[in-house]
C-alpha cells in the first residue's frame, strides 16, 4: 500500500533520521568520554564549549581531549576547530565532515584571505570545502585565526 511517499521522499526522510540519530548518539558518547577526562583536559574542554573552539598543547595526553570536542562538535552540528600550541607556532585545524557545514567557492577564498593576513604566505597545508589544516602560525595570532574561521564557516554555511 502507497503512503503517499514516493521513494525520494522516503530515502530523504531516511538520511534525515539517520543524521538526527547520529547527532544523538555523539552527543552520548561525547558526555559519557568528557566524565573520564583529567582535570586540565576537563577544563580545556569547558572552554571549548564556550570559545567555540579547542585550545591544547602538543602532547599525547591531550587526545583524549581532542576526541571528546570531536564528539561535541559532531552531536552539536558545530565545526571542528583545534589550535595546537607549539614552542614558537601553532597549528590551527578546522574540520567540517562530520556537520552539514560545506564551505562555498567564497569561503574557501575567505579562508584563503585570512590564513594570508594572519600568516602572511600562502603555503597550506591542507585546504578544502571541509577541511583547513595551516601548522605554522604565530602563537599570537591563532586564537584570532581559530575565531576568523569559525566566523567564516558560521557565515557561509551551506548544505552538505
Amino acid at each position: 500500500m502507497m503512503t503517499g511517499l514516493n521513494l525520494v521522499d522516503g530515502e530523504a526522510a531516511a538520511v534525515v533520521e539517520l543524521s538526527d540519530r547520529r547527532h544523538v548518539f555523539a552527543r552520548m558518547l561525547c558526555d559519557r568520554e568528557a566524565r573520564r577526562l583529567g582535570r586540565a583536559n576537563r577544563a580545556a574542554f569547558e572552554l571549548a564549549k564556550q570559545q567555540g573552539y579547542l585550545v591544547v598543547h602538543q602532547r599525547e595526553s591531550e587526545a583524549a581531549v581532542r576526541h571528546v570536542w570531536w564528539h561535541w562538535a559532531e552531536g552539536h552540528d558545530w565545526p571542528y576547530i583545534v589550535v595546537e600550541l607549539r614552542r614558537q607556532y601553532a597549528a590551527v585545524s578546522m574540520d567540517l565532515v562530520a556537520t552539514s557545514y560545506r564551505l562555498s567557492v567564497h569561503g574557501v577564498n575567505a579562508v584563503r584571505e585570512a590564513i594570508l593576513r594572519y600568516v602572511g604566505e600562502e603555503s597550506f597545508f591542507g585546504f578544502g570545502e571541509t577541511r583547513v589544516d595551516y601548522p605554522t602560525v604565530p602563537i599570537g595570532q591563532a586564537d584570532e585565526l581559530a575565531v576568523e574561521l569559525l566566523r567564516i564557516a558560521r557565515l557561509d554555511r551551506r548544505p552538505a
